[in-house]
Order: C-alpha cells, then structure tokens, then sequence
C-alpha cells in the first residue's frame, strides 16, 4: 500500500504542476487577448480620430472657400473710410467668442507688426455699445450695423481686404489650423503691401 500511496503522491503532485502550468497558461492568453484588445481598441480610436480631425479640417477649408467665393467682391462702405489703398480688416462682434478674437488679433499683430499704429490694419466690430473703448486705436465701432457679410449672424472673426470699396479675399482665422491662417496672412501681406 506504501507503494500505492507514493504513486498517488507523484500523480497528485504532477497532476498539480499540470493544473498549475494550465492556470500560467490560461492567464498568459488572457493577457495576451486583453493587450490585444486595448491595442486595436486604441489604434482604431486614434484612427477614427485621424478621420475626424481630416474631416474637420476639410469642412474648415471648404467653409473658407465658400464663404470667400460669395462675399468676394462685395460693396465695402465705410463712411469717411478711403479704400484706394488696401486695408487689412478684422471683423468681429461682441458675440464672437472671446478667444477667437484673441487669437485672430495676435496672429494679425504678428504677421503685421505695426497693425496697431498703421492704418493699413483696422478693426471693424459690431453689436458694442457706441461708447466702448478698445485697446487697438485702430477699431471702427459700427454699433449695430452690420457689414452685410453673409456670416454677419454666424458671430465669427474674420480677416478681408478692403479695397478700391470693394470686399476681397475673405477668411475665417481658426487657432486649431494656424498654418491656413499663417499662409493667408503672409500672402495677402505679399500680394497687398510688398509691392
């Protein structure tokens, strides 16, 4: 019986090494499957948010282009305001948020670094109460008018040229695409002013 039991010690013994390698086993493969998982669970995430952010920026640009195409040529008149020479122009109103027209003022501040003391930059703002006071000199306050621009009611910044009384070259600056607004502004400021 002695003998018996010895076996039964040694299959118990091997048979619990077995359980225990099987567990190991089992464990590693759910690991395995679980960083699997994760894995593509983020690549698929960070792709669909490639996509997303591709379709942002296509609808940003196709936006520019429409918005650019129909206001292009469009009357310009500013009373006492001469447009025989170019004028850069950023317009905003008190509903535009705050950070946009941060960001729109200090890209155009850098891009022209006189553009508080030059009059070839002029702020236009709308919907401010007559009587308030802004930092750059440069601002025509129009009170409740507006410019009949076709984004007037979408309460956006944006940059134009206004010339010979005429609206061209229109563009919505945006902080997550600053390469757009850097490019226009260095062409409009080659085309206009570095003649």
């Amino acid at each position: 019986q002695s003998g018996d039991i010895e076996i039964y010690i040694k299959i118990n013994i091997i048979m619990n090494r077995f359980v225990d390698f099987l567990q190991l086993v089992f464990l590693f493969l759910i690991l395995t499957v679980s960083a699997t998982t994760l894995y593509l669970f983020h690549f698929s995430k960070d792709k669909e948010d490639d996509k997303n952010k591709l379709f942002m920026e296509e609808m940003y640009i196709q936006d520019n282009i429409a918005l650019a195409t129909s206001c292009n040529g469009l009357p310009f008149n500013l009373n006492n305001l001469n447009t025989d020479s170019p004028k850069v122009i950023c317009y905003y109103s008190a509903q535009s948020c705050g950070r946009c027209i941060n960001y729109a003022k200090t890209r155009l501040k850098e891009v022209f670094p006189n553009a508080n003391k030059d009059s070839t930059v002029l702020y236009i703002v709308t919907n401010y109460r007559e009587k308030e006071k802004f930092k750059e000199k440069n601002t025509i306050n129009i009170g409740r008018k507006k410019m009949d621009l076709l984004l007037d009611d979408a309460n956006l910044v944006c940059y134009f040229v206004a010339y010979k009384g005429k609206v061209e070259n229109l563009f919505i600056p945006e902080k997550n695409y600053e390469k757009y607004t850097d490019t226009y502004l260095e062409q409009i400021q080659k085309r206009y002013f570095m003649r």
